[in-house]
């Protein structure tokens, strides 16, 4: 009995552990998001990439609840960032998910209509979009025009970016 008890109480350990992580990355990924706020503020107000949805390269499936009869969908999640919304997760079924990627276009048109605001987010996929921030930031960035990408030469730290967008967009 005691050995069950011990395996039961590593096992809430860790639980404990994986928990309290979840909500630190969580956390983090609020923050990261408000940083970014401000810089995609300056972006949608220049009108350089008004409209403009960059969609990360990962995409999480989960399964719905046990419905009688059985189900093969469930919800799909795919990290955006968008102008001016900001960042944030499509939320949609993954058989419409799989329609929209069959069509051209098709997911980056309907991003807003399924769009989930970062803290909207469940802390789980919250976690999950800080993994995902840095690469759409450079997704982002490469949509720039040439001598404005040229200059941002960090652009993983929103307040360097911004401060080059800033400046070049008032000298054109």
């Amino acid at each position: 009995m005691r050995i069950c008890q011990t395996r039961l109480d590593m096992f809430m350990l860790e639980q404990k552990r994986v928990l309290r992580q979840l909500f630190h990355d969580a956390d983090m990924a609020k923050l990261r998001a408000a940083e970014l706020e401000e810089w995609i503020s300056t972006i949608s107000k220049s009108g350089l990439l008004d409209g403009q949805v960059c969609l990360g390269s990962k995409v999480i499936s989960l399964s719905y609840q046990p419905v009688e009869g059985g189900s093969d969908s469930g919800p799909c999640f795919q990290a955006a960032l968008c102008i001016p919304e900001g960042m944030g997760a499509i939320r949609m079924d993954s058989q419409d998910w799989q329609a929209f990627q069959s069509k051209p276009q098709g997911l980056e048109a309907n991003t807003r209509a399924h769009f989930v605001p970062l803290l909207e987010c469940r802390p789980v996929i919250q976690q999950w979009l800080l993994t995902q921030i840095d690469d759409l930031i450079e997704k982002l960035v490469a949509l720039l025009p040439a001598e404005m990408r040229s200059l941002s030469t960090v652009t993983a730290c929103p307040s360097v970016t911004t401060h080059v967008c800033v400046t070049r967009h008032r000298t054109m």
